[in-house]
């Protein structure tokens, strides 16, 4: 069972370096993530993981992207699973206009 601590940190990587249409390979999200050395195994199996999210776009060898459409699933996840406070899920995900449907 992969490590809901390095979930929670492929995903902000992904959100913090978002770009439409521009998905991060599984190395460049590596390079990217706080993830030590010693555990990059671990962000191997956490960014395996995170294919499966509803808000994550498997773009095959071209890398992942978030689903834009699926900002509310994103929204929700990071704030139970990743404990993100509101401050920092509205500003990282500024663009989002569901938020008085969460």
């Amino acid at each position: 069972m992969v490590d809901t601590q390095y979930e929670c940190e492929v995903i902000r990587t992904l959100v913090t370096t978002h770009s439409y249409g521009s998905p991060l390979s599984g190395d460049e999200i590596r390079r990217r993530a706080a993830v030590p050395s010693h555990d990059l195994d671990e962000a191997k199996a956490a960014i395996e993981s995170v294919r499966g999210h509803l808000f994550i776009a498997d773009r095959g060898n071209r890398g992942l992207e978030l689903v834009t459409g699926e900002f509310g699933a994103l929204a929700t996840f990071l704030a139970e699973e990743c404990d993100w406070s509101e401050f920092e899920l509205r500003i990282r995900l500024k663009h989002f206009e569901g938020w008085d449907d969460l």
